[in-house]
């Protein structure tokens, strides 16, 4: 059964708009049904769950940099929320 063969390009936008409200497109709607989904059934298992997003983009003005370095602040994070770090040192610089 495929009801958008009848339906026009106008109507289906519309529809879909309506239904992934509040988020700007499909793609951020099912992320979320998704990690819904993931931290429920967790939570109903009594499992630990934690959700990590690795969105750090770094940038470079001329050649690419090392993978090393560019996974570097998602390696903290996930260091961080799987408390192997006690204690992290930092120049303000």
């Amino acid at each position: 059964m495929c009801v958008i063969r009848w339906m026009s390009d106008d109507i289906i936008e519309t529809l879909t708009q309506s239904m992934i409200a509040p988020r700007p497109n499909t793609y951020t709607y099912t992320k979320a049904i998704a990690e819904t989904l993931l931290v429920d059934l967790c939570s109903s298992s009594n499992v630990p769950c934690a959700i990590v997003r690795p969105s750090i983009v770094g940038a470079s003005w001329q050649q690419p940099i090392a993978v090393s370095y560019c996974f570097s602040h998602l390696q903290l994070v996930v260091e961080y929320t799987c408390q192997h770090l006690d204690f992290l040192s930092a120049d303000e610089n």
